[in-house]
Formats: C-alpha cells, sequence, structure tokens
C-alpha cells in the first residue's frame, strides 16, 4: 500500500443530504418493523378491541413515517438538481468516460481484485449506480404503499389519484401486496452490502467515509495512486 500524506480535509455531504440520509435510515427501521408486523402480527394482545386497537395505532405509526419517508426521498430528488457537485445528479448518473472507468475498478476493489478503491471525494460510480436502482425501489414502494392506502381507505384523494392503477396490475391488490413486501427484504438486502461496502471502504481509505455522514467533512490524501487525477465531479 503506498504512503499517504495528509492533504486536506473536503467538504461533501451538505446539510440536507446527511439529515435526509438519517431520515431515511430511522423511517426505513420504523417502516420496516411496523410493516412486517402489518403483513403479520407478531405480538399477541388480546383478542377482541384490544388486538384490533394494537393494530391501528402500528397503521398508524406506518403511515406516519411512511409520510416522512416519501418527504425525504423527494427533497433528496430535488437536492440532485439543485446540490453541490457530489449530490448531483451527474455523480450519479455514470456519463464520463472516468466515471465508466471508476466504476469497473471499484467491482474490482468490492470483489478483492485491487488492494485499494479508486481515489475519489463523493460516491465512487459503482455506489452511485447502485443508489439510483435503490430509489428507483423507493419510488416502487412509495407508489404500492399508496395503492395500498387508497385501497383501505376505499375514498379519499389517495385513491382517487392511484386507485385507478390497481385495475391495470395482474392480480390486483394481492400483486401490489406482495411487491410491498418483497422490496423491503430488498433493501433490507442493500442494507447489508451498504453497512459492508462503507465499513470496508473506510478501513482501506482511512479518509473519513463513515463520519462524513455526520460531520460532512472527508480527508482528501497525497501520496496514493491517481489521488492527483480528476476527481468525479466538481464540488
Amino acid at each position: 500500500m503506498a504512503e499517504r500524506v495528509l492533504g486536506e480535509r473536503v467538504y461533501v455531504w451538505e446539510p440536507l443530504v446527511r439529515v435526509v440520509h438519517w431520515t431515511v435510515v430511522v423511517s426505513m427501521v420504523v417502516l420496516t418493523i411496523t410493516g412486517l408486523y402489518i403483513h403479520g402480527p407478531f405480538l399477541s394482545p388480546a383478542a377482541g378491541d384490544t388486538a384490533a386497537a394494537l393494530m391501528a395505532q402500528v397503521r398508524f405509526v406506518h403511515e406516519l413515517f411512511a409520510i416522512v419517508f416519501t418527504i425525504a426521498v423527494g427533497l433528496r430528488v430535488y437536492w440532485a438538481f439543485a446540490g453541490n457537485g457530489y449530490a448531483s445528479w451527474r455523480a450519479l448518473v455514470p456519463h464520463t468516460r472516468p466515471q465508466w472507468r471508476n466504476l469497473a475498478e471499484t467491482g474490482r476493489f468490492y470483489g478483492l481484485r485491487r488492494l485499494e478503491p479508486p481515489p475519489g471525494m463523493g460516491h465512487n460510480a459503482l455506489a452511485a449506480v447502485a443508489y439510483l436502482v435503490v430509489y428507483a425501489g423507493f419510488a416502487g414502494q412509495i407508489l404500492t404503499g399508496l395503492l395500498l392506502f387508497g385501497w383501505i381507505a376505499g375514498v379519499g384523494p389517495v385513491q382517487a389519484l392511484f386507485g385507478w392503477i390497481v385495475g391495470f396490475v395482474p392480480g390486483g391488490i394481492m400483486t401490489v401486496r406482495l411487491l410491498h413486501y418483497i422490496l423491503t427484504f430488498l433493501f433490507l438486502v442493500f442494507t447489508v452490502h451498504h453497512v459492508y461496502s462503507s465499513v470496508l471502504t473506510d478501513l482501506v481509505e482511512r479518509n473519513g467515509l463513515l463520519s462524513s455522514i455526520v460531520t460532512g467533512w472527508k480527508t482528501r490524501w497525497l501520496g496514493h495512486p491517481g489521488e492527483a487525477a480528476e476527481d468525479d465531479v466538481d464540488a
């Protein structure tokens, strides 16, 4: 491993990006627990009104955090067009030759075929593509959640705006419910990979990757092969 000399601290993640990240984390934890309970109650209160009241409370919490989650996702999408270069859609959608090269080299690193990750201060290209897929999944989860909410409510603006979509889904509302359930487990799989790759990269790069999602700052090291190369985006 090449010797590194401390270079400079770089401000990467703006406050909104960090707030959205942790809001999504908390929301996903609450939504997963409450969603699994709604799918198959795992508490055993006394039968009758008590069980119904508990389910109503769980549904309320689930719907409340679904609103919080939707707002957070919407803000992050907006910030992809209004934020700095590291948060920009240009840093997420690979469209330049260096980004495609970074994508391939990052894949080799995660596959343990390269000792160090390619240099860069924002999202590496592979993580960026993964986030695009995850946010597409978020959109699907939000849509299926709205369809389920409208179906349960039976009336109201959500049902009026989205209820007609169910008629075009093979299998109707049961397919929607199944998709909502499957997406939950896909997000859990992504979470495991996300934590693994973040810890691995932080241990190897020692640039404050994990702490940066709290402070916003990362460390740019000098003496790293290719560190002086053009960064992935203009901050």
